[in-house]
């Protein structure tokens, strides 16, 4: 993505730490793509009545957290 000029990546406070920020260019790319996506995830959410919306939560939440407690081994 830096190649393509997208995002601009640089240290943070001298540390191991990196920052990312999109540039003008990416900008305009995420307007174009990741904008419109996020928009069908929320209107696919919305298809949902109140009752399974709360359910679908529920289960991502579990599964997150077992995500993350697995994933920890690698920090």
């Amino acid at each position: 993505m830096v190649k393509e000029g997208l995002i601009e990546v640089g240290d943070y406070n001298g540390k191991r730490h990196k920052y990312v920020t999109l540039t003008e260019k990416g900008e305009e790319f995420s307007k174009k793509t990741v904008d419109l996506v996020l928009a069908e995830e929320i209107a696919a959410f919305e298809d949902m009545d109140a009752s399974e919306r709360e359910f679908a939560m529920k289960l991502l939440a579990k599964y997150s957290d077992s995500l993350s407690r697995r994933m920890s081994k690698f920090r």
